[in-house]
């Protein structure tokens, strides 16, 4: 593989939720990190698969466009509030990345997935979680940019921060956490 920056055949939108993995014979659980029509990237899983291909369940919420939403809307809801869509597909490792060389950090490992087997519907729900999330990152970015504009946009931040799983984090550590999860929607 080619190393340095380059951009992705899909756009990848964060999406921390728990999925179920079987390798055949065991069933676990691993935490998601991100998803794109063509895979996903995993860590936390507790032990390295044997097998080439794992069959998955995943959840993927299915956001609104939140710059749609009147303020009050927004205060209605928190990130535990939209339906999840559980999709099944196959998907095979393509990458491993260890953050620390010792055994010990095996389950701080983050592993690259290519979907094998999606159907039009899930690969369908997935584009349509990914198109939401970016439009609602960037519109988050955007707040964040105009935060000390007036105190509407410092309220419609907060709000939309916690809505999208970022909590009540400082506003200096909000910006660079969605500045990252901005970068990785297109690029490595």
């Amino acid at each position: 593989m080619k190393s340095g920056n380059y951009q992705r055949r899909f756009l990848r939108a964060p999406l921390n939720e728990k999925v179920i993995i079987s390798d055949g014979e065991a069933v676990f659980r691993g935490e998601m990190i991100n998803i794109s029509e063509d895979g996903l990237l995993l860590s936390e899983l507790p032990f390295f698969p044997e097998s080439n291909e794992l069959s998955l369940l995943i959840p993927i919420p299915h956001f609104p466009l939140f710059k749609n939403l009147s303020d009050e809307q927004l205060d209605l809801l928190d990130e535990r509030s939209f339906l999840r869509r559980i999709i099944r597909v196959k998907a095979q490792i393509v990458r491993k990345a260890e953050l620390e060389r010792d055994l010990s950090n095996i389950f701080k490992s983050k592993f690259g997935m290519q979907f094998t087997s999606a159907s039009e519907r899930d690969r369908e729900i997935i584009s349509h979680y990914v198109k939401n999330s970016s439009s609602n990152l960037v519109h988050l970015q955007t707040l964040i940019d105009s935060f000390n504009a007036s105190e509407e946009i410092r309220v419609r931040t907060r709000s939309l921060s916690r809505v999208m799983g970022y909590g009540a984090r400082k506003i200096s550590q909000l910006r660079v956490d969605v500045l990252a999860d901005y970068q990785g929607l297109q690029w490595l």
